[in-house]
């Protein structure tokens, strides 16, 4: 799994695939032995469990194995039997009682050439109040509490709606109503010190960091249609507000808020700048007052 053994979201899919199995009457330890890798979204694990599991000699070999982020990518693991044209396909039915079988559950993304990259999960729906969909692939869905989302999707709210995301580094997004964030970039490698993460946003969102702007070599920062807001360990507010087309409210940490014309820094909890027009450089920072706070914070949350 290209996530740590802590992870609620690599432990939720794991589960849900052992009970995708159990409904085929494959059991763990019955008919089928299932080992798991942690790689932790680190490369070098991927490739090193990979070869551990095919060390193994399952006696099942997918034809074609879906990658954890929902590629399809080419593959022959073991030696004697083929299981399934397709992950999605399902198993065959007729084949004999295999008295060994290894579910090889690492990350093959790295390993195939990233064939699944657009299909990658980078997170999922924590709380959802109303109506949002994701929209990925030219496809759009609604989305619900534990839908996936994946890079380069594109995650929108509807009137008067909620949506929070918890992405896989626990870094969290809350959007307002009638809102939008595109995914573009998302990258966690603990291993390696390093995590860059790229959104876009339009409408009211707070964005509460996690571990990947908290590593030695971090590129975190959302864009807005007035300025980007650069993170660096931070929970902060954003939104056009009170006729300015954005409003940044720093609530924790430090922001940087620049666009072609002019950068301001929010340092100290409780500060704001705000941007009067597209195209001005960002204002001077202040504290903002209590009211204007309530009535920022109400438009993601409530």
């Amino acid at each position: 799994m290209n996530s740590a053994p802590s992870d609620p979201l690599g432990q939720a899919r794991g589960a849900a695939f052992q009970q995708a199995l159990q409904q085929l009457d494959w059991s763990d330890g019955r008919n089928v032995r299932i080992d798991i890798r942690w790689s932790g979204n680190d490369v070098d694990f991927d490739r090193q469990f990979a070869a551990e599991l095919i060390a193994l000699s399952p006696e099942v070999k997918p034809a074609y194995m879906r990658t954890l982020g929902g590629g399809v990518a080419n593959a022959s693991i073991g030696r004697s039997h083929t299981l399934c044209h397709n992950w999605s396909d399902g198993f065959w039915s007729g084949m004999p009682m295999l008295h060994r079988l290894i579910v090889i559950a690492v990350t093959l993304l790295s390993i195939f050439g990233g064939q699944a990259a657009a299909q990658e999960v980078i997170g999922a729906v924590s709380r959802i109040q109303g109506k949002a969909s994701g929209m990925h692939d030219g496809a759009t869905e609604a989305l619900d509490l534990k839908s996936s989302v994946f890079l380069n999707e594109v995650v929108s709210t509807g009137e008067a709606a909620r949506l929070e995301v918890t992405f896989t580094d626990r870094t969290q997004v809350t959007l307002g109503e009638k809102a939008e964030l595109r995914l573009d970039t998302f990258v966690f490698n603990p291993a390696a010190g390093s995590g860059t993460i790229k959104f876009r946003a339009v409408g009211a969102f707070r964005f509460l960091s996690g571990q990947a702007s908290k590593l030695a070599r971090s590129d975190v920062s959302v864009t807005t249609p007035a300025a980007a807001v650069g993170i660096r360990g931070t929970d902060f507010w954003a939104a056009p507000i009170d006729n300015q087309a954005l409003g940044v409210f720093l609530i924790e940490g430090a922001v940087s808020v620049s666009n072609a014309v002019g950068e301001q820094i929010l340092s100290e909890p409780g500060q704001g700048t705000n941007i009067a027009t597209p195209g001005a450089a960002p204002g001077p920072v202040t504290f903002w007052p209590r009211d204007k706070v309530d009535r920022a914070i109400a438009a993601v949350i409530q």
